[in-house]
C-alpha cells in the first residue's frame, strides 16, 4: 500500500501591505468667461472696490483691477477670493499641502512696498484647519514679456485628514501703490514634500571603545597661559602681575609705618593756619577803615 507523499512547502511567506494612493491634485483653470470656481469674497482694509474677471492671458487667468495707492500707507489692505465650489461640494484636503499658482504683476505700476497671501480655510465641521500668511518676494519673478513680471508662489500648510466647506485665498498690499492689473494663474492644490529641516545620515554610526581614565596620560603640571600666545603678550602679563604685586605691598608699608596718620595730621594743621591767617586778615582790613 502506497503512503502519499508530504512536501514541505518551501515558498517564503510574503507579507502584503496596502499602500494608499496618492492624493490627485485639484486644479482651477480660469477663461475669459468664468474665474475658475472662485469668486469676490469681499475686502478689508481696502478703499475702493475692485475688479475681478476672467482671462486668456497667460493661459487662462483671474484679472484682479486693483488701485492700492489710497492705501499706500497701510500695511493690510485685504482683497478676498473665495472659492465657489467648496460652499457647494465639501472638497477634500486629505494628504495636501501646498496651494501654487502664479501671480503676474507689472513692476512699473508700484513704486513702494510689497504683497502678502493670506490662505484661510474651515472644515465640515466649522473648524480652523487652515491659517497662513507668508509674504511674497517679488525680487524672485521672472520675466514674463510685454513689462510683466511671474512670481511662482508656493503656500505650504500643515497636512490634515479634512474636508473643506471654506477656503479663501486673500491678496493683502503691504504699504504698496500698486495701480493696474494682476493675474492669478496655474492654480493648483497638491501634495508636496516640504523641508522637515532634518538631515539625511550618510555615515553609520560606530561603536566606540570606553576610554579608561587610568590610561590617559595627562599632564602633571598645566600652564596659566596658551602655550600658542605670542611671547610679547607673555611678557607683558607678567609684568602687570610684578606691578599689582608691588602696589600692594607699598600699600601695607604706608599701614604699617602709620604715615598715613602723619599725613592727616599736617592736613588738618595747614587747613587751621589757613583758617587763622584769614581771620588776621580781615580784622586788619577792619581795623584800617576805622582809622580811616
Amino acid at each position: 500500500m502506497d503512503l502519499p507523499v508530504t512536501v514541505p512547502n518551501m515558498l517564503p511567506h510574503i507579507a502584503v501591505c496596502a499602500v494608499e494612493a496618492k492624493q490627485a491634485p485639484v486644479e482651477w483653470k480660469p477663461g475669459t468667461d468664468n474665474l475658475g470656481g472662485w469668486k469676490y469674497g469681499g475686502k478689508y482694509g481696502y478703499k475702493g472696490k475692485p475688479e475681478l474677471g476672467g482671462d486668456k492671458a497667460f493661459g487662462g487667468s483671474i484679472r484682479l483691477s486693483v488701485d492700492f495707492s489710497r492705501n499706500a500707507n497701510d500695511s493690510w489692505s485685504e482683497i478676498k477670493l473665495e472659492n465657489e465650489e467648496a460652499g457647494v461640494k465639501p472638497l477634500s484636503i486629505k494628504g495636501q499641502n501646498t496651494l501654487s499658482f502664479n501671480l503676474y504683476f507689472k513692476p512699473e505700476n508700484m513704486t513702494q512696498g510689497g504683497f502678502k497671501l493670506k490662505l484661510y480655510g474651515k472644515s465640515v465641521e466649522e473648524q480652523e484647519v487652515i491659517n497662513v500668511c507668508p509674504e511674497l518676494d517679488l525680487f524672485k519673478a521672472k520675466d514674463a514679456g510685454n513689462g510683466m513680471k511671474c512670481l511662482p508662489v508656493q503656500i505650504n500648510f500643515p497636512s490634515v485628514d479634512a474636508s473643506l466647506s471654506y477656503l479663501c485665498r486673500s491678496l493683502v498690499g503691504s504699504s504698496t501703490d500698486y495701480k493696474g492689473d494682476l493675474y492669478i494663474g496655474q492654480m493648483k492644490l497638491s501634495e508636496e514634500k516640504v523641508p522637515d529641516g532634518f538631515v539625511d545620515v550618510k555615515i553609520a554610526p560606530q561603536k566606540q571603545a570606553k576610554v579608561q581614565l587610568n590610561q590617559l596620560a595627562l599632564p602633571t603640571e598645566a600652564a596659566l597661559v596658551d602655550a600658542q600666545a605670542a611671547q610679547e603678550w607673555i611678557i607683558c602679563r607678567s609684568c602687570l602681575r610684578r606691578l599689582y604685586a608691588a602696589m600692594i605691598l607699598c600699600a601695607l608699608k604706608i599701614y604699617r609705618s602709620k604715615i598715613w596718620l602723619r599725613i592727616i595730621n599736617w592736613h588738618r594743621l595747614f587747613q587751621m593756619y589757613r583758617g587763622r591767617n584769614l581771620l588776621e586778615c580781615l580784622a586788619t582790613k577792619q581795623n584800617g577803615m576805622v582809622e580811616k
